[in-house]
């Protein structure tokens, strides 16, 4: 999987739609029918370390200029468009609707770690093109959080984030744990929420990876238990828990 080099033709499925002329992130290139994100407002390709969810697909070739919003670029949102089949691909058996995520900035698939959020499964076209729902309401704040693998049963381990809402489990301990929340991909207002359902008799601490570093919270032994936190753009904020 790789972005692309050159601009293909746009390829969405039937009508209606929504189009914005939006400001590029300073010398940031994008390729029509690229899927695009930001960072701070400014577009960039979908997969820009530290860039949100995507938003919509470029209309048209664009290179930024020397500052961000130099140059401007429109987007078609809102829409249901064709992409290619990433590496974890969805089948036949992928219920409708279920999130998908950009590989790169013109493959989908249904996730991987530091993959971020795309848009929502519609099925597929007869060549295996994918269909997938990139538009409003289908970024940012997602009430359903999107499951990242399940944690292992081990002393200390990293979880960074799948979507602006990801939820991890933690369903076997033989010891005390630690995870850490890491900054990889994470953007301004993601949350994470870690999950013990062990009852085993040991602790779990979810620490801050970011600058500040610390303990966000210690879920006690032998009960189920959640620590949900939010990123400030720097670190990882308590939110919510219990189990405490």
């Amino acid at each position: 999987m790789a972005n692309l080099t050159k601009g293909q033709p746009l390829q969405p499925v039937g009508r209606d739609g929504r189009n914005a002329v939006l400001p590029m992130k300073a010398t940031a290139q994008v390729w029509e029918s690229a899927m695009v994100a930001q960072i701070s407002g400014a577009l960039c390709t979908a997969t820009t370390a530290g860039a949100g969810d995507v938003i919509g697909v470029v209309t048209h070739d664009a290179l930024g200029g020397a500052t961000d919003g130099a140059v401007r670029a429109e987007i078609m949102f809102d829409k249901i468009f064709k992409m290619a089949a990433g590496v974890n691909a969805p089948t036949d058996a992928t219920p409708l609707y279920t999130p998908l995520f950009a590989e790169d900035d013109n493959h989908v698939g249904t996730g991987a770690a530091g993959q971020r959020y795309a848009g929502l499964f519609m099925g597929f076209e007869d060549d295996g093109m994918v269909r997938i729902y990139i538009g409003n309401g289908s970024t940012g704040g997602q009430l359903v959080a999107v499951n990242g693998t399940n944690l292992a049963d081990t002393a200390t381990q990293n979880a960074a984030v799948v979507s602006d809402n990801t939820r991890y489990t933690i369903p076997t301990m033989s010891q005390g744990c630690t995870v850490t929340l890491v900054t990889t991909n994470a953007v301004l207002n993601d949350f994470i929420t870690i999950v013990r359902t062990s009852t085993a008799a040991f602790t779990l601490t979810v620490a801050n990876g970011g600058a500040g570093a610390g303990n966000i919270a210690v879920l006690v032994a032998s009960k189920v238990g959640f620590v949900s936190a939010w990123f400030n753009g720097t670190d990882w904020k308590l939110d919510s828990c219990s189990g405490t």
